[in-house]
């Protein structure tokens, strides 16, 4: 290389690219310099028109699959990549609110940035009137106690004001440890890029946000009517439970009452007389009473009242023959103890002096057997419903529940 000539190009104060040349046969010249600035500003106007054109398409094609935080990362990392700053960040701030809520940051710091940034004694302060604040050196000296400036070493800032989502302002703010002019066409340009899309997807993570609440509402109104319902379908279970055994308890109990008065009268009326009626009962009398106590405790004869109108009948028909009057009461009485005696057997028991009267004594001792014998199946069912309840409050296993 015999001679060489390098040109910077300035773009905000700062060098953002050099050109050089060499080997000219003549010196080079003030007329060189500025022959070589013209095509230098011209070539760095196609790489920055490229940039833009490329920020597009990535704004139509990449960035189209994003959303929510990843979607604002990649934005501050493009707006970052674009202005040659070291970081970059979008974030919103709410009327009254103390601090910033970052959206989206990328670069060099950006992993000191926390969620919430302070705006009391930052550079950030003047966003809560709507401002644009922007500071092209010195950071450092004028917000000595922030802590993002200090931790981010940054000497510069620039913010530009996205718009507003309901009554929220929407930032972007450029940062760097380099001086950075107070305002430039490509910083307004550049952030403008992604003003509406910011905007749409913050109106997009609201709607959702939302939705997200009104199925949340809606989920616990199902949960809680799903809950209601169950209530009432438990409820009207109980219900028909505690009618079933309402009922499956009021049918051994009244039997049970019905039993026991019954009882109660046939006793009062067989025990008094017993030690007369012995007393002065024949031999054939006692005889007739034995009989018919043992065919009672026995359960002799048949109980089907097909078969006992039928007896009856025939006995009726035997006392007509026999010429015995007024045995109807006796033959009901005998067929109700269940004795089946033949024609002369039957003839016999009628015709005795006090044969009716020995009939109703047995009766009498019928009825409190039969009556003894209710109440224990009355009771027996009684105490398996009892049983069944006890089982099933114990949430027993089903082979241990008890048909009642």
């Amino acid at each position: 290389v015999s001679r060489e000539m390098t040109i910077p190009i300035m773009r905000g104060g700062r060098i953002a690219a050099i050109i050089g040349v060499g080997n000219k046969p003549t010196p080079y010249d003030e007329a060189d310099v500025a022959a070589a600035a013209r095509y230098a500003d011209f070539a760095w106007e196609i790489v920055e028109r490229k940039r833009v054109e490329e920020t597009l398409r990535c704004l139509a094609t990449s960035f189209a699959s994003l959303s929510g935080k990843a979607f604002f990362d990649a934005a501050a990392q493009r707006i970052a990549e674009v202005l040659f700053v070291d970081m970059a960040l979008i974030a919103q701030h709410a009327p009254g609110s103390p601090s910033l809520s970052v959206l989206g940051v990328a670069g060099l710091g950006g992993a000191l940035v926390a969620d919430e940034i302070p705006i009391a004694r930052s550079p950030f302060r003047d966003v809560a009137s709507g401002g644009e604040p922007t500071y092209g050196d010195g950071l450092g000296e004028l917000f000595p106690e922030d802590e993002l400036v200090s931790a981010t070493g940054s000497r510069s800032l620039a913010v530009r004001v996205l718009g507003r989502s309901g009554e929220k302002t929407v930032i972007a703010a450029a940062m760097d440890s380099r001086p950075m002019a107070a305002s430039t066409e490509r910083l307004d340009a550049t952030i403008g890029l992604f003003k509406d899309r910011v905007l749409a997807e913050i109106a997009r993570a609201e709607a959702e946000r939302a939705l997200e609440d009104l199925n949340a509402g809606l989920v616990a109104r199902l949960r809680e009517r799903s809950l209601e319902l169950e209530r009432a379908a438990k409820l009207a279970m109980l219900g028909r439970l505690v009618a079933g055994i309402a009922h499956e308890l009021s049918t051994p109990l009244t039997a049970i009452s019905s039993a026991v008065e019954s009882l109660g009268e046939s006793m009062g009326k067989c025990i008094p007389g017993l030690p007369g009626f012995f007393g002065g009962a024949s031999r054939e009398e006692i005889l007739l009473f034995s009989r018919l106590v043992s065919a009672l405790l026995s359960n002799k004869g048949a109980r089907d009242q097909a078969e006992l109108r039928a007896r009856k009948r025939r006995w009726r028909a035997v006392a007509r023959v026999c010429g015995i009057e007024g045995a109807d009461g006796a033959i009901e009485m005998l067929a109700e103890i269940g004795d089946d005696p033949t024609d002369v057997e039957l003839t016999e028991m009628l015709r005795l002096p006090r044969g009716p009267e020995v009939i109703g004594k047995a009766f009498l001792i019928a009825r409190s057997v039969r009556a003894s014998s209710l109440i224990g199946a009355a009771s027996e069912k009684a105490a398996r419903t009892v049983r069944a309840l006890k089982t099933y409050a114990h949430d027993a296993p089903s082979d241990r529940l008890e048909e009642v």
